[in-house]
């Protein structure tokens, strides 16, 4: 069965609900048995004179339209048992859920109201606008999460007319007031109360206005021609308002906010991409709405221009989106990037304190891999001056460098919150894959240099227990309080041991050895797996003591136990066809020197199976949560697992690394499921509860289904969220793993010897 964009791929590895029998769309060997009740208008069953039934509404028309795309087979019939389904008193489930729960049936073809009880509807078609929530074609068991009341939700509720509306509205209200008072003015002896009429002011007036617009303005028909005309024109309005506001309510309810509705699923299969219609609308935003600015507020419609990257507008996500939007064949949009690129780009002259790691894996990556996909000097070029523009942070005694720098001056300094003063290891250990081909391509060893000489700082320090703490001091060396994360403060430093051996061809030997000790130790101390359903999950340590605390950064590690697979199952020594991997490589006891050729397939499955195990919690926090976003951070106790606890822990700033674990994952195991799981991240979720007129926000509650936006576009949205989306539904060549490796801001950079891209200089 071919495969088809949008999410409609094969439906999954199966369907099913409880205990179920397993259908697979992917072994039709008998029609789709399909369940459907009579439920005007959405299904009509006409019984026939020669007893058969007959089927119409529009949801079978989409239906059919399903089937018909998919090319399935199916038979459909009424349930055992009448109605949408309940629970007898001994247990078992009846109707539509029934059919489902014990296998009589496939997929229900129905609406179904979530109750708490029935736990459980989930619509096939949720996140194309069309459909509504409660109308789908599969059920199946989850959980049903009751909003809370909140500030936010009534809020909401003034969404759907739009500001420029409720403005109308308050100015009919006072036209209406304005005629109700020189009407009782110019004519109080015809009105039925001469003394009530003389003694409304201007604010009784706006009241009986409002209150006529609600049709509870009089007790009785006025009898005066100018009171009738008033009534008469606040009821009409009043009409109006109803209708528009449940009409535009109701599209606000079911319908994606920010762009047309889509006429049928039709349509919606044939466009194109929809994560190109995503890419488009997050860019038009920032460039309608904060162009040159770093990033887009876009509730409030204007730019941001954050403290990492200075206080000056430095085009962050101009740069950041660049490669994304060459990868997407979105050309126009990039020659627009490019010329702000060539005209405007000069952090040299920047002012005020920057992020050194920002800047380098966002502006420094983004221009190289503009640079390795096109062969554009201009893009290598400024790469260059922006990185030279960082060195004066790596001034030290140890050459650890500075988190802040002031690229105009060269002062440098740490930030004041971290332990004793000191660099953060998932910074100053983020440099190293940028600078060392910038090395290559501009034939300047000073940035390698650089770098060289922060890992050969850290090579020689003693780790405790065999972990890397999170902060180092730059000037004494030592390190600050012994805590230690593959989440945040820790994350990227892992990645690119792994990464940079990849990207140097796998001649960096000491990336190795450094990743076969920190990352043994890591799987031997920190993974560990919950009592509840047996997840497996990354725990931090502080001070020798676990903490069962797992961030969202923290799930790029099962993309990247994975990747390793990949290097092994699939790298190449330059000039040679030999597979090499060594037969004992394995996260559980670590890593050991690549030195000759080995069997790949001893030992890559119990890796591959870790990565998996730690991608599917990484999932399990998304599904678990009423918008089906992930937290920012999760936890595991005796109570609760792959959960947010705290307040600050429930924010989803449109964060990319549980979908490029999918990415990887699709393309190493072919899994329907990592498609599946993307799609619903996308569309039944960011598409749903971030995206807003002008863009995509992140939202401060998971746990809402009326979440608060923080009005805010991140850069990395458009360079990692909507690029890693659009590429696990994209062909496996396009930017195959087998040539490409990816920073931690998603910018892809080539591999040396497999990539004839490198574009590597002699250097001098």
């Amino acid at each position: 069965m071919a495969e088809r964009r949008g999410g409609l791929v094969l439906l999954g590895p199966g369907w099913s609900a409880g205990p179920g029998p397993q259908w697979s769309a992917g072994t039709p060997d008998r029609p789709l048995r399909v369940v459907a009740i009579n439920d005007l208008p959405y299904i009509s069953m006409e019984q026939r004179p020669d007893g058969t039934v007959a089927y119409s509404g529009y949801l079978f028309q989409l239906w059919q339209i399903v089937a018909e795309e998919l090319g399935l087979s199916y038979n459909i019939s009424a349930p055992l048992t009448s109605g949408y389904g309940s629970q007898t008193t001994n247990g078992t489930w009846t109707g539509v859920i029934g059919d489902l729960a014990y296998g009589r049936a496939d997929l229900a073809v129905t609406t179904m109201m979530p109750t708490p009880s029935r736990a459980a509807v989930v619509d096939f078609l949720d996140g194309v606008p069309i459909a509504s929530a409660t109308t789908g074609f599969m059920v199946r068991r989850d959980t049903t999460v009751t909003p809370r009341l909140s500030l936010a939700m009534f809020s909401g509720l003034l969404r759907p007319l739009g500001a420029d509306v409720w403005w109308a509205l308050a100015a009919a209200l006072l036209a209406l007031s304005l005629v109700l008072r020189l009407s009782l003015r110019f004519n109080s002896a015809r009105a039925e109360d001469g003394q009530l009429a003389r003694d409304m002011g201007w604010g009784s007036c706006l009241l009986a206005g409002a209150m006529t617009v609600v049709g509870q303005g009089w007790s009785r028909t006025p009898q005066s021609l100018a009171g009738r005309t008033a009534t008469m024109f606040g009821w009409v309005m009043g009409i109006l308002i109803y209708i528009n506001y449940t009409a535009n309510l109701m599209s606000f309810l079911t319908v994606d906010t920010g762009r047309q509705p889509i006429s049928s699923l039709r349509e919606f299969v044939q466009q194109p991409d929809w994560t190109l219609a995503m890419m488009r609308h997050a860019w038009k935003g920032y460039v309608t709405y904060a162009w040159g600015e770093d990033e887009l507020r876009p509730v409030s419609r204007r730019g941001r221009s954050a403290g990492i990257f200075g206080r000056q507008a430095m085009g962050a996500t101009i740069v950041d989106a660049l490669d994304t939007l060459l990868i997407m064949g979105l050309e126009e949009e990039f020659s627009e990037a490019r010329l702000w690129v060539k005209q405007k780009l000069d952090l040299a002259h920047v002012t005020s304190e920057v992020s050194v790691f920002e800047v380098n894996i966002r502006y420094v990556g983004g221009l190289l891999a503009c640079f390795a996909l096109t062969g554009d000097a201009l893009f290598r070029d400024k790469a260059e001056e922006t990185a030279r523009a960082l060195l004066p942070a790596f001034d030290t005694p140890t050459g650890i460098p500075y988190a802040m720098v002031v690229p105009a001056t060269g002062r440098a300094k740490n930030y004041g919150w971290a332990s004793m003063g000191g660099s953060i290891l998932s910074e100053f250990g983020t440099l190293h894959m940028e600078f060392s081909y910038l090395s290559d391509v501009t034939g300047q060893p000073v940035f390698r240099e650089k770098v060289h000489r922060v890992r050969d700082q850290l090579a020689r320090m003693d780790t405790p227990g065999g972990l890397f703490p999170n902060y180092l001091h730059p000037v004494t060396g030592d390190w600050g309080q012994h805590h230690t994360s593959v989440g945040a403060l820790g994350d990227s430093f892992y990645e690119y041991l792994l990464k940079e051996w990849l990207r140097s061809g796998g001649d960096d030997r000491q990336a190795l050895r450094m990743f076969q000790l920190a990352m043994g130790n890591i799987t031997d101390r920190l993974v560990k797996t919950s009592d509840q359903s047996g997840l497996t999950f990354v725990a931090e340590m502080h001070r020798e003591r676990l903490s069962y605390k797992m961030d969202h950064l923290a799930c790029f590690i099962g993309a990247n136990k994975c990747r390793l697979h990949v290097a092994c199952m699939r790298w190449r020594r330059p000039g040679t066809e030999t597979m090499i991997c060594n037969d004992e490589v394995s996260f559980t006891g670590g890593l050991y020197a690549l030195a000759a050729a080995k069997d790949p397939e001893a030992d890559t499955d119990r890796y591959l199976e870790l990565g998996r195990q730690i991608t599917a919690t990484c999932h399990e926090s998304y599904d678990r949560t009423a918008t089906k976003l992930g937290p920012e951070s999760f936890r595991f106790t005796d109570q609760v697992e792959a959960r947010p606890l705290l307040q600050q822990e429930k924010y989803y700033i449109l964060r990319p690394e549980v979908i490029e674990s999918y990415f990887v994952l699709w393309r190493l195991t072919g899994d329907p499921k990592y498609r599946d799981w993307g799609w619903q991240a996308a569309q039944q979720a960011i598409e749903q509860f971030c995206r807003v007129e002008a863009g995509f926000s992140g939202i401060k509650d998971v746990d809402s289904l009326w979440p608060e936006h923080d009005d805010v576009q991140q850069s990395f949205f458009l360079a990692e969220t909507l690029k890693y989306l659009y590429l696990l539904f994209s062909d496996s060549e396009l930017l195959s793993l087998d040539q490409w490796v990816f920073n931690t801001e998603a910018h892809p950079l080539p591999i040396r010897g497999a990539n004839q891209l490198y574009r590597q200089t002699d250097v001098g």
